[in-house]
């Protein structure tokens, strides 16, 4: 899951060396990350994440120049699904924005959240969402709803993936991809 997951990309370490596996663990001060070593070296650093498991209050600050947080959360504890609301254009405009006020070198780690539950995308990555539902039987529904869900799945990768292809953009167009 993603908070041990990242936890172990920044640090090298495995979930149980960093000690960041359940929903109420953080990353300890002494699992040293990527962030610090590179800010170590002069580096400018940055985590720019719309997925509160990635925050501050769960560790993930340290070496961090700048860390931002494009959710609502103040304080430990579970994180609900109605903090998982920031889209990915959200993510690549504001990596962008810090990536035009700073110069090489770099480490940013930009985290979105989509795709994710509730699989809500954009109108124009929805292919099915002026198609109406077969109320006819439960099974049919059921059969329904689950194709509904996967293409809604799928229209949050394609958004995510467009996204994502503005940012690699903006890198090409500056000599820093």
């Amino acid at each position: 899951w993603t908070r041990a997951s990242v936890a172990s990309l920044l640090t090298g370490l495995l979930p149980w060396h960093h000690a960041a596996e359940s929903r109420a663990d953080r990353l300890p001060g002494m699992a040293r990350t990527l962030s610090e070593y590179f800010a170590e070296r002069g580096y400018s650093t940055a985590i720019i994440s719309a997925n509160p498991n990635v925050s501050k209050v769960f560790g993930f600050q340290q070496g961090v120049g700048s860390f931002r947080e494009l959710y609502a959360r103040s304080g430990p504890g579970l994180v609900g699904g109605h903090e998982l609301v920031t889209p990915s254009d959200v993510v690549t405009n504001e990596t962008i924005r810090w990536l035009q006020g700073t110069k090489p070198p770099f480490f940013i780690l930009a985290l979105a959240i989509d795709p994710h539950a509730p699989y809500q995308p954009p109108a124009e990555f929805d292919p099915g969402q002026h198609r109406k539902e077969d109320p006819i039987a439960d099974a049919a529904r059921i059969r329904s709803n689950e194709a509904r869900v996967r293409e809604r799945y799928a229209g949050e990768v394609a958004f995510n993936d467009a996204s994502f292809g503005q940012l690699v953009a903006f890198l090409k167009s500056k000599n820093l991809w």
